[in-house]
C-alpha cells in the first residue's frame, strides 16, 4: 500500500506530478478543489485557463465553479485588505504577506477572466477537445448529441433477429421462444457490456456463429427423435408405478402418461410444442439421477439408455445456443452501432470519450497530447472514485507526465456507480501509480458525537470494505454542526441509533419488513415533529429530515405511510416515468383517441382515474345515446386537432375541456399526479417532434418505451412534485454527495446478490484488479459466482457508508435478521466470521446464521460501548457479556432525565435512558402512540401513528450509538 499522508490545504507543497487525494465524506471536498484551484493560481502563476476543472455531472459542475469563484472572491477582498475573519485566507495571507499586493493582481485579473475557466463535465471536456482539434481526432463537424441511443439499438437488435431468424428451422424457432429470445430480450447484456468497454466474455458457446448453434439443436432433436421411435416402449419400461428406483413425478402413471404423450405428438409429427420440450427435459441423465430414492439403506441405480444422454445433449447444446444468440447479438451491435451513428450523424455520450480515447492511441496522439498539456498545466479530476479504464486512461496519459500538476480527488468509500461503467479497480490501480497520495483528516458536515459513532462502526472489522485497497480513515469532527444541535426536551441524545427487530421464529421476511418498517420510521418522524425536538433553538421541520432507501419501490411504501399521518414528503427518484400510473392511463386515453369508434377502447379510456367515470357511471352511460354521442364526437374532434395540429394542442385541448387538472387535484397524492401527466405531455411531445412521430407513430414509440426495461434516461426521470418544505425520500444513490440533519436508513440491510431481472450476472475483475469479466458459462462459473458476489458486498458497504454519512445530527439505522440480510453490508460490519477462509460469502452466510438474536444485539451492545473512546477497537466480537443495562418500562415516549451522571459529568461519560418500551398495538384511529407535547406545535399538522403491531426497547446512551432492541 502507497503510504498516505494527511492533506493540510494552506502547507502541503503542490508539486508537480500525479497526486491522490483521498475526500471522505463530509471532509470539504469542494473546498479543497476550490483551494487547490486558489493556491494554483497565488502560488505557481497560473491563470484560469490553464487550470482543468473536470467532474462527473451538470450540477457539479456548476456548483464548482460558482464555489470557486467565491473562494477567489473572498480571496481578492483579503488580500486587499491584508485581514479576513476566514482560517484559511488569513493562513494564505501570512504565507504570502511580502507578496500581498502582487497576488491581489493577480487574483483580480483571475476573476476578470474567470469566465474562460474551463471547467466542464468529463464528457464536456472530451467533446470541447473533438470539436476545437477536429482535424486531429478526426471528428465530423455537423454531428450531434443525442442523450439517448436506445432507440438505435433496438433497431440493431431486430436487424439481427431478422437476419438470424426469418429463415431459421422451425425447431431452431421453439428452442428460441422456450427461453423467451427476442430483440428486447437481448437488450440488458447489451446495454450491459456497452458501458463497459474493455469488457472480456468468458462463455461455454465461443465465437461460434448462430447458424452452427442451432445446428447443434437441429441435429441433437434428429439423434433422440430416433432413438425414441425405436425403443419407446424400452423407454417407457422404466417409469411408472413400477419403477421402485424413483422419486416422483417418475413414478406416478398419470403424469408420466402426459410426458409419453407430448413426446410422441412432438416426435411424431415434428410440430414441436414447449409442453414437448418441457416433457424431454425429463429424460435428461442429470434430471434422473436428482430423483433416485435415498429412502432404503442400498439407494437402487438410476436407470440407464442412451435416449437420456441424448436429451442431455440437446438441453446441453440448448444452453450454448442460448448464449450465443446473445453474444452474437452483442458483436453484430458493437461492428453496427458506429457505422450506424456515423450514417445518421449522430454520437452519445459514450462517443465522446472512445473518439478521444481512440484519438489520442493512434498515429497523432502523443502530439494531441502534448498540446493539451501546454494548454492545461494543472488538472483537477473531482469524483475520482467514479472513473473508468477509458477515462483514466484518457487523463493519465495527457496529463501524468512530470511536468504537469494533475490531482485526483475522490473517496473510494463512495464508488457506487458501478452500474453506470465506474469501476473502482482502476481507482485501486491508479492509486498505485500516483507520485503522492494523501487524505483529509476533519470533517466538517456532522456532529462529533455522530463522526466518533460512524468511525467505531467502519473500524471494527478488519477489512471494513472487503477489499484491502480500500482504507478507512478515521476523521475528526471540526464543523459547526455541535453549535447548533439537535435537542429533545433542551438535552442531546446519541446521533446514531440502531433499532433492532427480533424474530419471530425465522428470519424476518421482505413482506413483514415491507409491512413493519415504514409505519416506525413514519411513527418516530411525528414524534420529532410533535415532540419538544429542536435543531439550533427551533422546531424541527419536515425539511430536516430525509429517509435513504435502496430501491425506489421503498420509497414509496414510506411515502404511503407518512401520508396517513398528513406528513409532506417529496420523492427524489430515479425511477422512469414510463412506470408511472399517469403513463398508462395516458396510453389508453391515446389509443381511444385515436380510435374513437371502437368503444371497447372509449370505455377503457373513460375508466381511467384521468377521466373518472365509475362502473356504475360506465353502465349508466351506455344507456343515455345522446351523452354517448357527444363523448364519441369530442373524442373525433382530439383526434382531427392532433392530425391537423399536432400532438400538445390536442393535448391542451383535452385538458382543459375534461377538466383534468381540478380532478387529479382532488385526490391525497393529487401534486404527484400531475407532475406526471405534464411531464409526460412534455416528452410526448418532444418525441413527436423530434422523431417526427404521427399518432399511429406515437403510439408505437409509447409501446417501445413501456417495454422497454432500460434505467430511465435523465428526462424521463420522475420530477419533484412539492417544493423542499417536506420529508425527503431519497435513493442512495440519489443522495450522495448530499447532507441532510437527520437521516433515516431503514432497508439497509440487502444481501449480495447478483440477481437481476429473473438471472445472475457474473461481473468479476481478474486477479489484482485486472479487467472486468462476463461470465456467461463457462467451467470457472462457481468460482466466478463466488468472487462477483464478494464484490457485490463490497458495493453494498460503500452504499452503507454513503447512506450513514449523510446527517449532520442524527441517523437512525435499522437491523435485524431480515431475509438474505446474512450477506449484507452490516452483516459483515457488525458481525464478521472469525477467520473468513476460502469462500467468503459462505463463511458470512453460516457465520450469521448460528447467531442467535441475543448474540446480535450482544455485537450492537460492544458497538455502543466501543464508541465511547475511539482508541479502543479492533475488539473480539464475543470478548464481552451482555452488559445488563438496566431499563425503565413503560408505554411513554417520553425521555427520561439523565442517570447516574452529575451535571458536572463530561458529556461523553454520561449513560441516558429513555422510556424505553415503546407499545405499538392496534388502536382505533382516535388513538396515538406518540401524543402531541402542548409545548410544541406541529409544523405539517401530522396524524397520529397508526396502530402497529410490535413492541420496542431501546438503550440509549451519550457515547453516540442507541440501540434500540426489540423486546
Amino acid at each position: 500500500m502507497k503510504p498516505v499522508s494527511i492533506f493540510k490545504l494552506t502547507e502541503t507543497e503542490l508539486t508537480a506530478g500525479t497526486s491522490l487525494i483521498e475526500a471522505s465524506a463530509g471532509t470539504g471536498k469542494t473546498f479543497t478543489i476550490a483551494g487547490l484551484f486558489l493556491r494554483l493560481i497565488l502560488e505557481k502563476d497560473l491563470s484560469v485557463r490553464q487550470i482543468l476543472v473536470v467532474t462527473y455531472t451538470v450540477a457539479a459542475t456548476e456548483e464548482l465553479r460558482q464555489r470557486i469563484r467565491q473562494t477567489l472572491a473572498k480571496a481578492l477582498l483579503a488580500f486587499r485588505q491584508g485581514a479576513s475573519e476566514d482560517p484559511f485566507m488569513r493562513a494564505l495571507l501570512k504565507k504570502h504577506a511580502q507578496r500581498r499586493e502582487d497576488l491581489a493582481a493577480r487574483l483580480e485579473r483571475a476573476l476578470y477572466g474567470f469566465d474562460e475557466s474551463p471547467i466542464y463535465t468529463i464528457h464536456g471536456f472530451c467533446q470541447r477537445v473533438l470539436k476545437d482539434r477536429a482535424f486531429e481526432t478526426g471528428s465530423l463537424f455537423d454531428t450531434e448529441l443525442v442523450t439517448d441511443q436506445a432507440a438505435i439499438l433496438r433497431q440493431l437488435a431486430e436487424d439481427f433477429w431478422r437476419k438470424e431468424f426469418y429463415r431459421a428451422d422451425p425447431i431452431t424457432v421453439m428452442f428460441a421462444l422456450r427461453n423467451k429470445l427476442s430483440p428486447q430480450s437481448l437488450l440488458p447484456l447489451i446495454n450491459s457490456c456497452l458501458c463497459h468497454p474493455f469488457l472480456k466474455l468468458l462463455s461455454p458457446a465461443g465465437e461460434r456463429p448462430v447458424a452452427s448453434l442451432a445446428q447443434d439443436l437441429v441435429q441433437g432433436f434428429a439423434a433422440a427423435r430416433q432413438v425414441w421411435l425405436a425403443e419407446r416402449e424400452a423407454i417407457r419400461s422404466h417409469f411408472g408405478s413400477g419403477a421402485k428406483w424413483a422419486n416422483q413425478p417418475y413414478k406416478d402413471n398419470a403424469k408420466m402418461a402426459e410426458a409419453f404423450r407430448q413426446i410422441d405428438w412432438g416426435f411424431q409429427t415434428a410440430d414441436l410444442t414447449p409442453a414437448s420440450l418441457e416433457a424431454l427435459m425429463l429424460f435428461r441423465t442429470s434430471a434422473i439421477a436428482a430423483k433416485v430414492s435415498k429412502k432404503s439403506k442400498t439407494p437402487p441405480q438410476a436407470p440407464q439408455h442412451p435416449f437420456f444422454d441424448l436429451c442431455e445433449e440437446l438441453f446441453r447444446a440448448e444452453e450454448h445456443f442460448v448464449i450465443g444468440v446473445q453474444l452474437q447479438a452483442l458483436r453484430y451491435i458493437q461492428q453496427e452501432l458506429p457505422r450506424r451513428k456515423n450514417e445518421l450523424k449522430i454520437q452519445f455520450f459514450d462517443d465522446l470519450l472512445t473518439r478521444l480515447h481512440g484519438a489520442l492511441a493512434g498515429t497523432g496522439g502523443e502530439a494531441l497530447a502534448g498540446e493539451l498539456r501546454q494548454q492545461y498545466l494543472a488538472a483537477l479530476i473531482d469524483e475520482f472514485q467514479d472513473t473508468d479504464p477509458l477515462q483514466y486512461q484518457i487523463f493519465s496519459g495527457v496529463f501524468g507526465g512530470p511536468e504537469n500538476h494533475l490531482f485526483l480527488i475522490g473517496d473510494p468509500k463512495q464508488a457506487i456507480y458501478g452500474f453506470r461503467g465506474a469501476d473502482i479497480f482502476t481507482y485501486l490501480n491508479a492509486s498505485q501509480q500516483t507520485d503522492q497520495a494523501f487524505t483529509l483528516r476533519e470533517n466538517w458536515r456532522s456532529e462529533a458525537g455522530l463522526v466518533r459513532a460512524t468511525n467505531t462502526v467502519f473500524s471494527g472489522a478488519t477489512n471494513p470494505f472487503v477489499f484491502p485497497g480500500i482504507q478507512f480513515h478515521p476523521v475528526e469532527a471540526r464543523g459547526k454542526a455541535d453549535e447548533n444541535p439537535l435537542l429533545v426536551d433542551g438535552r442531546r441524545e446519541p446521533p446514531l441509533q440502531i433499532w433492532f427487530r427480533k424474530r419471530d421464529g425465522a428470519n424476518i421476511t421482505s413482506g413483514v419488513a415491507d409491512k413493519e418498517i415504514p409505519p416506525v420510521v413514519a411513527a418516530e418522524i411525528v414524534v420529532l415533529l410533535q415532540g419538544n425536538a429542536t435543531l439550533g433553538g427551533r422546531n424541527v421541520l419536515p425539511g430536516d429530515i430525509a429517509v435513504l432507501v435502496p430501491q425506489n419501490r421503498q420509497a414509496q411504501l414510506v411515502q404511503d405511510a407518512l401520508k396517513l399521518r398528513n406528513i409532506p414528503s417529496v420523492l427524489y427518484t430515479t425511477a422512469s416515468l414510463f412506470e408511472s400510473r399517469e403513463m398508462r392511463e395516458v396510453q389508453r386515453v391515446l389509443v381511444a383517441i385515436a380510435d374513437p369508434t371502437r368503444e371497447s377502447l372509449l370505455l377503457a379510456a373513460l375508466g381511467t382515474e384521468l377521466l373518472g367515470r365509475t362502473s356504475s357511471q360506465l353502465e349508466a352511460l351506455a344507456q343515455q345515446e345522446a351523452q354517448w354521442r357527444q363523448i364519441l364526437e369530442r373524442f373525433r374532434d382530439y383526434l382531427d386537432l392532433w392530425i391537423r395540429k399536432g400532438f400538445i394542442q390536442m393535448f391542451r385541448s383535452f385538458m382543459q375541456r375534461e377538466q383534468i387538472r381540478s380532478r387529479l387535484l382532488a385526490f391525497p397524492d393529487g401534486d404527484r399526479r400531475l407532475t406526471n401527466l405534464l411531464h409526460i405531455a412534455e416528452v410526448l411531445h418532444r418525441a413527436s417532434l423530434d422523431q417526427r412521430l404521427g399518432v399511429a407513430g406515437l403510439l408505437k414509440w409509447i409501446g417501445e418505451q413501456l417495454q422497454a426495461g432500460q434505467p430511465a434516461a435523465e428526462e424521463h426521470q420522475l420530477r419533484l412534485e412539492t417544493d423542499e418544505k417536506a420529508v425527503k425520500l431519497v435513493t442512495i444513490h440519489k443522495s450522495k454527495g448530499l447532507e441532510y440533519s437527520v437521516v433515516f436508513c431503514p432497508f439497509s440491510w440487502k444481501g449480495a446478490s447478483i440477481e437481476h431481472g429473473g438471472e445472475e450476472q457474473v461481473f468479476f475483475h481478474e486477479a489484482d484488479g485486472g479487467a472486468l469479466v462476463r461470465d456467461l458459462g463457462s467451467g470457472d462459473y462457481a468460482a466466478h459466482r463466488q468472487q462477483a458476489c464478494a464484490e457485490k458486498l463490497a458495493e453494498n458497504v460503500r452504499l452503507l457508508y454513503v447512506a450513514l454519512t449523510r446527517a449532520k445530527h442524527r441517523c437512525y439505522f435499522v437491523w435485524g435478521a431480515f431475509y438474505g440480510a446474512s450477506t449484507s453490508a452490516p452483516a459483515w460490519l457488525l458481525h464478521p466470521p472469525a477467520a473468513p477462509a476460502g469462500d467468503l460469502m459462505t463463511a458470512l452466510e453460516e457465520n450469521f446464521k448460528e447467531l442467535e438474536d441475543d448474540d446480535l444485539q450482544a455485537d450492537l451492545t460492544r458497538l455502543t460501548e466501543q464508541s465511547r473512546n475511539a482508541d479502543r477497537r479492533k475488539k473480539s466480537l464475543r470478548s464481552r457479556p451482555w452488559p445488563g443495562r438496566s431499563c425503565t418500562t413503560g408505554n411513554s415516549p417520553a425521555r427520561s432525565p439523565v442517570i447516574g451522571a452529575s451535571a458536572a459529568s463530561p458529556p461523553s461519560r454520561q449513560i441516558m435512558a429513555r422510556n424505553c418500551r415503546i407499545t405499538m398495538r392496534r388502536l382505533p384511529p382516535s388513538a396515538s402512540v406518540f401524543p402531541p407535547r402542548a409545548s410544541s406545535p406541529s409544523p405539517a399538522a401530522p396524524s397520529p401513528a397508526p396502530a402497529c403491531t410490535r413492541s420496542w426497547r431501546s438503550w440509549i446512551s451519550s457515547n453516540g450509538i442507541s440501540l434500540r432492541p426489540d423486546c
